[in-house]
Order: C-alpha cells, then sequence, then structure tokens
C-alpha cells in the first residue's frame, strides 16, 4: 500500500464551499468527482476514495433535503405574501423541490465529502491508485 498523500491545506468553510460547488475533490482540490453524469470512486489526482465508508453518502441526501427545504420554505413564503392562491402556494414549492433535487445532488456529495474531510481528516486507507478514478452513476452508492 502506498503512503497517504500529505494532509490538504486547512481550508475555511467558503474555500471548501468554493471547491464543492466546482465539483472539485477535497483534499487536493483540483481532481474531478463527476466524469460527465456519473462520480468516481477515486480522485483521478489524489486517489482520495470519495466514498470512505458503506452508507457515506445518507449525509449528502440530509444536506440535500435541507437546501431544498429552505428553497421551497422561501418560494412558498414568497407566494403566499403576494396573495397566490393557496394551491399555487403549495404546488410550485412541491415542484420546485422536485426539479432541483436531481439537479443538486452532485453538490450536495461534494458539499458532503468537503464537511466530513474537515472534521475527519483522513487516513491511508482512504486513499486508492491515483489515476484509478473509475465512474459510476451518481445516483448509486
Amino acid at each position: 500500500m502506498t503512503p497517504a498523500p500529505p494532509p490538504p491545506p486547512r481550508r475555511g468553510a467558503l474555500g471548501l464551499l468554493y471547491l464543492a460547488l466546482r465539483l472539485r475533490c477535497p483534499h487536493c482540490a483540483s481532481g474531478p468527482v463527476f466524469d460527465r453524469a456519473r462520480q468516481r470512486t477515486n480522485c483521478p489526482e489524489c486517489g482520495y476514495r470519495f466514498e470512505r465508508e458503506s452508507g457515506y453518502f445518507l449525509g449528502a441526501m440530509v444536506v440535500s433535503n435541507a437546501v431544498i427545504g429552505v428553497v421551497a420554505l422561501i418560494v412558498m413564503l414568497v407566494l403566499i405574501f403576494t396573495g397566490r392562491s393557496p394551491l399555487v402556494a403549495v404546488g410550485l414549492p412541491i415542484l420546485t423541490a422536485l426539479v432541483a433535487m436531481p439537479l443538486f445532488l452532485p453538490f450536495s456529495r461534494t458539499i458532503w465529502m468537503a464537511l466530513d474531510l474537515r472534521f475527519d481528516p483522513p487516513n491511508d486507507d482512504d486513499f486508492g491508485n491515483a489515476g484509478a478514478g473509475t465512474s459510476r452513476p451518481a445516483g448509486s452508492g
């Protein structure tokens, strides 16, 4: 087994959010997390394994649901306070959430990876072969 790369520079919350929104590896900041619509298993640059344990991306679902819920609530409140009908005030936020969830999925995963890396630094087991970043569908796993 090859030793882990040196630890990443300590990034603040805004730096991690920036990396997550660019869909880049939270460890090296250069390797892409996704290859088209498929998530890679490892970073092609540093070998960081994106799914660190079984069920790892359940936290990403929490991030996604929280962000989409807040967006839907804001849309609903704006519609209520502008005098829209109750059907529109409830229906449009639901439609907004249904459309936004699959679009936000890659970002919720990279946000979760950045948060996890911030609070749980990687060890040698979190690295595979650099350049072996095989892909799998973004919804699996």
